[in-house]
């Protein structure tokens, strides 16, 4: 994983908000993260980071929650598939209510598009990658 993502990583585990490990041959190679925002502020792009930076996602007025994935820059190795299937597998055994961070429940999950995997994402239910932060999102209630 790139610096900067271990860096979140570490920081979200400090702050409770790690969803899922998963480690590989004893490194760390995906990450899942839990994030709340409310929907009155900018839910992309560089506005959205600055705001939670700021610790705007402890302040949802109209709650939602949702997971966001980070992989090692290994593709073809199957990390974020692998990684994928255990939080939607998840997902399907609890409420979807009972899953929230911050008193916001969880709603979707979001991931940054890789060119080389987004055919595989699409045809599983994750919309096209956003034009400008390239993030690929699906709903919970089109888990399977």
């Amino acid at each position: 994983m790139a610096k900067e993502q271990l860096a979140a990583t570490a920081s979200a585990a400090a702050e409770g908000r790690v969803f899922a490990l998963l480690e590989a041959g004893g490194r760390l190679v995906a990450a899942a993260l839990l994030h709340c925002r409310s929907r009155s502020l900018p839910k992309h792009g560089m506005q959205a980071a600055a705001a939670e930076q700021m610790g705007s996602e402890s302040r949802c007025t109209d709650p939602h929650a949702f997971i966001t994935l980070m992989c090692t820059n290994q593709p073809g190795m199957g990390f974020g598939t692998l990684l994928l299937q255990h939080i939607e597998a998840h997902t399907k055994r609890h409420a979807a209510g009972s899953l929230a961070v911050g008193g916001c429940p969880l709603q979707s999950i979001k991931l940054l598009s890789v060119e080389t995997s987004q055919r595989f994402y699409t045809s599983n239910g994750y919309s096209g990658p956003d034009a400008d932060t390239r993030e690929m999102h699906k709903l919970l209630t089109h888990v399977n």
